[in-house]
């Protein structure tokens, strides 16, 4: 019995992308009678031109996820120290603060190279 490595994140991630990739490829082929050599073209192409893309929309969706987790500890530190602002904040407020903010440049560039900008 042959046993079988579990696979990490991502590599299932880009095992799904390649399966995509490969379908997409064969249905076109088919729909249009095309060759396999032509299919193989395609995919390449498809590969080529989309993988840029999920990188992109990757970057996006963690940099989001990390700008949530962020709003989630402010607004928690807020409820624990609710004098905190007052007069001044304390260091952790503004610590999390200067995260949030490199956070959401880093939104904003992943952003910008989904929709084609130069990020």
């Amino acid at each position: 019995m042959i046993a079988e490595r579990i696979l990490t994140a991502p590599e299932r991630l880009q095992m799904d992308r390649d399966a995509a990739i490969r379908e997409l490829a064969m249905t076109t082929a088919g729909l249009h009678g095309l060759s396999p050599r032509t299919e193989r073209d395609i995919r390449s192409l498809l590969g080529a031109r989309l993988l840029p893309i999920l990188d992109a929309a990757d970057a996006l969706v963690e940099a989001g996820q990390e700008l949530e987790a962020i709003d989630r500890r402010l607004e928690n530190h807020l409820q624990m120290h609710v004098n905190c602002i007052h007069p001044r904040p304390c260091w952790a407020y503004r610590a999390l603060q200067i995260r949030r903010r490199r956070c959401q440049r880093t939104w904003d560039r992943a952003w910008r190279r989904l929709a084609g900008g130069n990020g």
